[in-house]
């Protein structure tokens, strides 16, 4: 006998024979489907990323797969430094880490069939801190001129120093798009001026400019 297809999505259909009176009965089939769980289909793999500096990049959109044609896979993530944000729908992690060293993130990606199926890739994500570079010139017109380098979207603090013991705010909450050129007018009135920059917000100092006398043009950094 033929099936017939109701709504529920079930097909019915009636046997020649059996039942009580043997004259057949009405059966009913329900069709299932079997979902695959997505899979890993290529490693994220380790990445590095400068502390403190804005920062944004994805994994690749083809790092997992899913057997079943159609189905949508949504994304999560956990174990990221301090600072970064994740944006499943995007694949993307942004911000700016505030976490010095090597963590271990969790992707997972999750499909929409019934049941829902997970798969889940690890990936080393490495923080370092790239130290900032502050060259320094002879005062020129009694201002010095500096040349601030460092990695893009750091918050820097330019420090003054006449002695390398006791350090002052010359330039503070600088956001970097380097190079970044700054002026000292107060540099031909000390008999030495000496400059480093910090990273905020942990306040690790970079190296120090070259020292600056008005009767010569750099020193070695250090007061004779």
């Amino acid at each position: 006998a033929g099936l017939v297809k109701d709504t529920d999505g079930s097909l019915y259909g009636v046997t020649e024979l059996g039942g009580d009176l043997g004259h057949g009965t009405i059966y009913k089939l329900t069709l299932t489907s079997t979902n695959h769980p997505p899979v890993v289909s290529n490693s994220i793999g380790p990445r590095t990323i400068a502390w403190s500096a804005q920062t944004s990049f994805a994994f690749a959109a083809n790092t997992f797969g899913d057997a079943d044609a159609g189905q949508i896979l949504s994304y999560t993530a956990t174990g990221f430094p301090g600072g970064l944000s994740f944006t499943g729908t995007t694949r993307t992690f942004s911000g700016s880490a505030t976490n010095l060293g090597t963590q271990m993130v969790t992707v997972v990606a999750t499909d929409n069939g019934a049941p829902n199926y997970s798969a889940v890739e690890k990936f080393q994500l490495n923080v370092i801190a790239i130290p900032p570079r502050l060259t320094a010139k002879s005062p020129v017109g009694g201002a010095a001129s500096l040349n601030l380098q460092a990695t893009n979207g750091q918050t820097l603090i330019v420090q003054l120093s006449t002695n390398l013991l006791d350090w002052f705010p010359q330039s503070t909450n600088l956001v970097i798009t380097p190079p970044l050129l700054l002026t000292d007018p107060g540099a031909s009135n000390r008999p030495s001026s000496f400059y480093r920059a910090v990273i905020k917000p942990c306040g690790s100092p970079g190296p120090l400019a070259p020292s600056l006398r008005p009767d010569r043009a750099s020193g070695p950094g250090l007061p004779e």
